[in-house]
């Protein structure tokens, strides 16, 4: 059950962060001549891309975690995914 949860919270932070890097990529197409609201295109880009790397750190640790987890183990039951 421990796997099934830490897959799925895995597979929301990459979609939460997949669908940030999209955003960025959009701002960074769609520049404004005002000078008001490119400077707030640029304040909502800063904000994302402080997202996306705080997203990025959150996963990568997840990722080590699980792999932590997931090592041998004596009390686990030998199964493929090594759940205890």
């Amino acid at each position: 059950m421990n796997i099934i949860i830490y897959i799925i919270v895995l597979i929301v932070l990459l979609r939460f962060w997949n669908k940030n890097n999209e955003k960025l990529q959009n701002y960074s197409i769609n520049i404004s001549k005002n000078k008001k609201k490119k400077e707030t295109l640029n304040q909502n880009r800063e904000g994302l891309a402080f997202d996306n790397k705080i997203l990025g750190w959150i996963i990568v640790a997840l990722i080590v975690i699980g792999f932590l987890l997931l090592g041998e183990d004596t009390h686990c039951r030998p199964t493929w995914f090594n759940i205890c």
